[in-house]
């Protein structure tokens, strides 16, 4: 009956020790298992159709004053703002045409490099500035941009960016003069 006993006992210690190893690696496998993954966002829906003969039927907008709001100085309304680089080449060719009546060289864009301390008369018109440019010895390009009216000068060296939509430049008669001689 010992052995017996000895058998059961070893059996039921075998059973115990077997089990604490199975548990563990159960749960392992368990635990391994990824989640399954959430399902893909709703595709995003097109935009609407736009009718085409709405909006080539749709009424020009009238450019508002350089501060931006209406003639009877009420501010625009949403639908009422424009392309700003309209607004942009309206103010530069209007300012571009202020200068054909006058014998400064004018041209679309912005001189690079070089810039001058600012005029100390602060012309708020291309005019002024060309005018400026030219009382100075040091100058030989002006600038002038023509949304927030204000006036620079460089010196004799950089380039024309003709890029610039929001500027208007010229060069000094003494720039003018200078290319003249150095052609010939």
């Amino acid at each position: 009956m010992a052995r017996s006993w000895f058998a059961l006992k070893a059996f039921l210690a075998a059973v115990f020790v077997a089990s604490l190893c199975v548990v563990p690696v159960l749960a392992q496998d368990e635990a391994s298992i990824p989640p399954p993954a959430p399902p893909p966002p709703p595709p995003v829906p097109p935009p609407p159709p736009r009718d085409q003969e709405t909006m080539a039927a749709a009424p020009a907008r009238k450019l508002a004053g350089p501060d931006g709001r209406k003639p009877d100085g009420s501010p625009l309304e949403a639908e009422e703002y424009e392309d700003p680089d309209h607004h942009i080449n309206a103010w530069r060719e209007r300012h571009l045409s202020t200068m054909k009546t006058t014998q400064h060289h004018h041209m679309k864009g912005s001189w690079l490099y070089g810039q001058l301390n600012a005029p100390a008369d602060a012309p708020s018109d291309p005019v002024a500035c060309a005018k400026s440019c030219e009382s100075r010895e040091d100058c030989y390009h002006w600038m002038f941009h023509v949304t927030g009216h204000h006036c620079s000068h460089a010196h004799d060296h950089g380039f024309a960016n003709e890029d610039a939509i929001d500027w208007i430049h010229g060069h000094a008669t003494r720039f003018l003069t200078k290319k003249k001689g150095s052609e010939l």
